[in-house]
């Protein structure tokens, strides 16, 4: 019997297959969009799909010689959540681990994130860094990495929300999750989230409760391995210099800076006049009482005229 995977791959390359029973569960299993002919089922748009062996030829060396392993799954519920239950391997720190799809991604202060087969990027990484390194700016100094490799294969520049949001044209394309893994005397594990919009149907986005956006016109394959190569790079800048050396480039790209805002959290509200960020990665507000600070632990950023 043919491996669905198999068919996956065919219906990927925009291959048309047998209109079957089971071609039609494993369509809607993955949520594929096809078209349907006479006796065949056919993919809309081709897709591409994540190939370990180009990445890891496009990957600069200097990265790849800090990876352990690439993975990539066809289905995860959350690759964050994978890589989180991998904490205690021998193979955690440069871990990288690619999905396709995920059935319950995950986005910060436990939203889902919406992620079809084969269209954008769900990437996470392990990375240990030392025990007495402060974790200040560290989703900030991702943001510019994540920022850089999109720029780095597309002509598109991308804007940072604080904390830890990718904006183009006003509309969210990409998020950053860190999660801490555990630790010991010496080390503290972290697991690096990325996701980024390449594409969104009105069905796949029927969801999202914000505005949102997609890079769009940029290989999958390509973008990984510049998100690989600039994360990898930056986790190692960080675990020596700490944020100091990535404050400018976010700043350069804040979205909010001079502009009303409103913080918010579950039971809290402050709007003022964004100041940008201190040398910790923390909010400035200038507010009627004054200039307040605010840490990305506590509260999320939205615009005041929303």
């Amino acid at each position: 019997m043919t491996d669905q995977y198999d068919i996956l791959r065919k219906i990927a390359r925009g291959e048309a297959i047998s209109d079957s029973k089971f071609h039609r569960r494993l369509v809607d299993e993955f949520g594929l969009e096809v078209t349907i002919g006479d006796s065949d089922l056919r993919l809309e748009t081709p897709l591409e799909l994540l190939d370990p062996d180009r990445l890891m030829k496009l990957i600069k060396p200097a990265a790849q010689s800090q990876l352990s392993r690439l993975d990539i799954h066809w289905t995860l519920d959350s690759t964050n959540r994978y890589v989180l239950d991998l904490a205690t391997s021998a193979e955690f720190h440069g871990y990288a681990c690619l999905a396709e799809r995920q059935t319950s991604g995950r986005g910060r202060r436990g939203r889902n994130w919406v992620s079809p087969f084969g269209k954008n990027i769900y990437l996470s990484m392990g990375w240990s860094l030392p025990a007495d390194q402060p974790l200040d700016g560290l989703s900030l100094a991702i943001g510019t990495c994540v920022a850089r490799a999109i720029a780095s294969v597309s002509q598109v520049k991308v804007n940072l929300k604080w904390p830890n949001d990718v904006l183009l044209n006003n509309g969210k394309a990409g998020g950053i999750l860190v999660e801490i893994a555990g630790g010991s005397a010496n080390t503290r594990r972290l697991v690096i989230g990325v996701g980024i919009n390449l594409s969104l149907s009105s069905s796949d986005a029927g969801s999202i409760d914000q505005p949102w956006s997609v890079v769009e016109n940029v290989s999958r394959n390509e973008l990984v391995a510049a998100l690989v190569t600039e994360i990898s790079t930056g986790l190692d800048d960080f675990s020596q210099l700490g944020f100091e050396p990535f404050r400018g480039a976010w700043q350069a790209l804040d979205a909010h800076e001079g502009q009303e805002v409103s913080i918010v959290s579950n039971d809290f509200a402050q709007t003022g006049i964004s100041l940008g960020i201190n040398e910790l990665g923390n909010l400035m507000l200038e507010t009627s009482e004054g200039v307040k600070v605010f840490n990305a632990g506590e509260v999320s950023l939205r615009s005041a005229s929303r």
